[in-house]
């Protein structure tokens, strides 16, 4: 009986639909307290909806039941970071490999808990590698070794470890994710948004392929606004006689080629992407005021141009450099901040158990 409600909450598991699992699992576990299966599976599915602390709680009490099975405390591990605690999910999944050094997921474990902590990355690439020749036709254990790289900021090696997991599991919705993550550079910008809009087509419940759209579109016109007021402060550099002759008739080529950019990009994007693309654009009030701000800096300095003195201009200047500056500062902190957080993220509570 424990079994076939265990194969149907693991059924619901690995299609994300935690209540559901946790529904089954409620009167299995009151009527078979002592079944590691089904507090192993109590955790994935109390981490999967958002109970961490329950999750933990519940592969403790595996543990205590089977202090020499491994599979206890991978779910332990897993459990411990989406607790937020890279220590102890170390610890768990270096117990992991103590009881079972030949388990190439106990392996991945060590890898992930390392990437989270972002500290001991030898150890990581260590433990990933070791999974990778436990199993080298798994896709989840190229996929920890990608997370060990973009985790430290290895963009090409991070890039190369996930293309060999999707090579072997096209549909590795947590590989899809990552990799848009490292492929967020100004020229990847496209292939970033392919990838993402592919891991929220395998699995539609993801939020966090949604959450990086919104950090791609935000990221995009920041290198739009640089690359616009780049060039109008050089045009206000090269001399003022040439830019006030020329300087509406600039204006209104650059406004053209941005707008032509903005749909080029809009157009090469996955036809299901775009709406979302549109959606993020409208409701991210980040990326109205910068389109906002640029599109009032192109009209004031065309259709002014002739009027400004020089101190005017020289302001201008000014405030284009800051904010040029500014835009670059914080597009490199949010992408930044992105690859050291994001990989890993959503194989968190994915394990089988």
């Amino acid at each position: 009986m424990s079994k076939a409600i265990a194969d149907r909450a693991q059924a619901l598991l690995e299609i994300s639909r935690g209540e559901e699992a946790l529904a089954i699992l409620g009167p299995g576990l009151a009527e078979s307290p002592g079944d590691q299966r089904l507090l192993r599976l109590a955790s994935w599915a109390y981490g999967m909806t958002g109970r961490p602390q329950q999750a933990v709680e519940a592969a403790l009490q595996a543990i205590s039941l089977g202090p020499e099975d491994p599979q206890n405390y991978i779910r332990a591990s897993i459990a411990y970071r989406l607790l937020g605690s890279p220590k102890q999910a170390l610890e768990m999944a270096e117990s992991a490999v103590r009881f079972g050094p030949g388990l190439w997921s106990a392996h991945c474990q060590v890898a992930f808990s390392v990437a989270m902590s972002r500290s001991r990355y030898r150890l990581g690439l260590q433990a990933a590698q070791r999974a990778v020749e436990l199993a080298p036709e798994e896709a989840d254990t190229h996929y920890a070794l990608g997370v060990v790289h973009v985790r430290f900021l290895r963009l090409k090696k991070g890039r190369q470890a996930f293309g060999r997991a999707l090579s072997l599991n096209p549909s590795h919705a947590a590989a899809l994710n990552d990799m848009a993550v490292a492929q967020m550079t100004p020229r990847g910008m496209t292939k970033a948004a392919e990838y993402l809009h592919a891991s929220a087509v395998v699995n539609p419940r993801l939020q966090t392929p949604r959450h990086n759209m919104n950090v791609l579109v935000s990221t995009l016109v920041a290198y739009i606004t640089m690359v616009v007021l780049a060039f109008f402060l050089l045009m206000l550099f090269v001399g003022d006689r040439m830019w006030a002759l020329s300087g509406p008739v600039i204006g209104g080529v650059i406004v053209v080629a941005c707008a032509g950019a903005m749909l080029s990009y809009y157009w090469r994007l996955p036809a299901g992407s775009r709406p979302l693309f549109r959606r993020l654009l409208l409701r991210d009030r980040l990326c109205v005021v910068r389109l906002l701000v640029l599109l009032a800096t192109v009209v004031a300095i065309s259709c002014f141009s002739l009027r400004v003195p020089d101190a005017g201009r020289g302001g201008i200047w000014l405030a284009g450099l800051v904010l040029i500056t500014w835009s670059a500062v914080m597009t490199r902190l949010n992408t930044r901040r992105l690859r050291r957080t994001n990989p890993g993220r959503i194989s968190r509570n994915q394990r089988k158990s």
